[in-house]
């Protein structure tokens, strides 16, 4: 029975010191000592999914390298099928921050888009909030709340287009890049 527990509390202590040997080795290690793009990718987008399960998209949203970090934006939205988006940004650093996230920034968390002048729609989340809060969209609001609509986004040259889907028809919103309404158009569905 001695040898057994013997036994059992070596291989633990051999285990603690090989675990702490590659953590304190991958610590030291450098950008370039092997960890390709793809997996520095692949291991942020695991750890944000799980940290932020319940966002609705989790995606890298840019990644830069400066002084031999590299920086990894992460883009995190919740409710975006509503007429009120929450986009977050998460950001990584690795080796420096060994892919452990800085405290998410929140880029956009107001149900309301620019109430104070100069405004300028950046991301899909803005020309939603744009599309049922600029001047003249109050029908747009209605319908996708009353039809229980969900936006899809594009952008061409300087206008944003939502065109917020419903069972039997769409409400296409077009917009300004500074977020004023160009055209609205109730499209029937079906026939």
């Amino acid at each position: 029975m001695k040898k057994v527990v013997l036994s059992l509390a070596l291989f633990i202590i051999v285990a603690f010191i090989a675990t702490s040997l590659v953590v304190l080795i991958s610590s030291k290690a450098s950008p370039d000592s092997g960890v390709s793009k793809a997996s520095l990718e692949n291991a942020v987008l695991e750890d944000a999914r799980t940290r932020f399960a319940d966002a609705d998209i989790v995606e890298i949203n840019n990644i830069e390298e400066k002084g031999g970090n590299k920086y990894i934006v992460v883009r995190v939205t919740y409710n975006y099928s509503s007429t009120c988006p929450i986009r977050k940004h998460v950001y990584y650093t690795y080796p420096e921050g060994l892919f452990l996230p800085e405290y998410p920034v929140n880029v956009i968390t107001s149900c309301s888009f620019c109430k104070s002048g100069d405004c300028l729609i950046a991301y899909d989340e803005e020309a939603i909030l744009a599309s049922v809060n600029a001047k003249g969209t109050a029908q747009v609001r209605d319908f996708a709340e009353l039809n229980n609509a969900t936006p899809l986004v594009s952008k061409l040259g300087n206008i944003w287009k939502v065109k917020w889907v419903a069972d039997n028809s769409v409400m296409e919103v077009a917009l300004t890049q500074k977020g004023s309404l160009v055209d609205v158009k109730l499209i029937n569905t079906t026939e």
